[in-house]
């Protein structure tokens, strides 16, 4: 049996709440041992983050291994008959540290921030 995947998202951000629902409506249908949970809604101890750091970027434990970022997309892809073209691409060296750099300085910084704004939003 493959050990199961476990990816922490933030169920309360639009972009991210949209794509992993595409990623989880297709887990369940292959059957797929991956669990996705919302950061919103669970104990976060088990990850070893707080609230705000895992709203900073996806995270995936596998075999009691922590991921981040785009590893922890390479991981989810690769878990996914779907996605692993996609997995083996962002491997490449180049893709890799542009697919890294992109989404370390660029998209998650913004997403981070549009979800900070709606937190001030909705706590005044």
């Amino acid at each position: 049996m493959k050990s199961e995947l476990k990816i922490i998202f933030n169920e309360n951000c639009p972009i991210c709440s949209f794509e992993i629902n595409h990623y989880k409506h297709y887990a369940l249908k292959k059957k797929l041992p991956i669990k996705f949970v919302d950061l919103n809604t669970t104990d976060l101890s088990e990850w070893g983050v707080t609230k705000d750091q895992a709203a900073k970027q996806l995270i995936a434990i596998k075999d009691g291994k922590t991921l981040k970022g785009i590893e922890a997309f390479k991981i989810l892809w690769n878990s996914m008959p779907r996605y692993k073209l996609l997995a083996v691409m962002v491997k490449l060296p180049i893709v890799n540290q542009l697919s890294d750099i992109l989404y370390n300085f660029i998209l998650a910084p913004a997403i981070y921030k549009m979800h900070i704004k709606r937190e001030l939003k909705k706590n005044n």
